[in-house]
């Protein structure tokens, strides 16, 4: 029942019911959670998580999700560092949601170094650096040299600054190297993105971890 009064947005009815509960389990508090995020109430929905802490149940990835977006629309680095942190401490099974929010809180706070950092950590989708192309005979500072090249920084401004669901479009005057399209693929699954690159020779369309090139280019 509160899951359709947090539909339609009527958080006041949502909370009224979310009160009169006499059991809240996990799903209750992240619905009343996620609801305060939907219509723009981040302070509310921090506040939630916090009283969530202190005496209802154990927090889920769904809960961390909506307290992270809460994060990012609030700019509030320093809240998302500390969610961030509570989710490496806790037993918080990690996802591909989640982690995108995790990234996504770096990226909108303007830490895009923090922001792939945490990429390049969790490469569960499959996306592993190729470091072959690289000219930088830079030992350890490989990987992050590799993530902050211009495609790479140009997709993350994109994210930044554009609404969800919004198609990326870059332009380079250099053939696109294959860590980098290895990267793109990655992150058009994880933010549910298309992107299109075009690079010296062709476009690219990258769509749910696909290029259009079919990795031929």
């Amino acid at each position: 029942m509160i899951s359709t009064y947090v539909g339609s947005g009527n958080m006041s009815q949502a909370k009224e019911l979310f009160d009169g509960m006499q059991e809240r389990n996990v799903v209750s508090w992240s619905t009343i959670i996620a609801g305060y995020v939907q219509v723009g109430c981040f302070m509310e929905a921090l506040g939630f998580f916090h009283e969530m802490l202190q005496i209802g149940p154990k927090p889920n990835e769904y809960t961390l999700v909506s307290t992270l977006a809460a994060c990012s629309n609030l700019v509030a680095l320093d809240k998302g560092k500390w969610f961030h942190a509570y989710i490496g401490r806790g037993d918080i099974k990690m996802n591909e949601r989640l982690l995108a929010s995790i990234i996504g809180m770096y990226a909108k706070c303007g830490e895009i170094e923090s922001a792939s950092r945490v990429f390049l950590e969790h490469r569960s989708a499959g996306y592993v650096p190729e470091l072959g192309e690289l000219l930088h005979d830079i030992d350890d500072e490989e990987d992050r040299v590799c993530f902050v090249c211009t495609q790479k920084l140009a997709i993350a401004f994109g994210l930044m600054n554009t609404a969800n669901g919004t198609p990326i479009r870059i332009v380079k005057n250099l053939r696109v190297c294959g860590d980098c399209h290895q990267a793109t693929k990655f992150i058009s699954k994880v933010y549910n993105r298309v992107i299109i690159a075009r690079d010296r020779t062709r476009y690219h369309r990258f769509k749910d971890g696909i290029c259009s090139c079919e990795d031929y280019w």
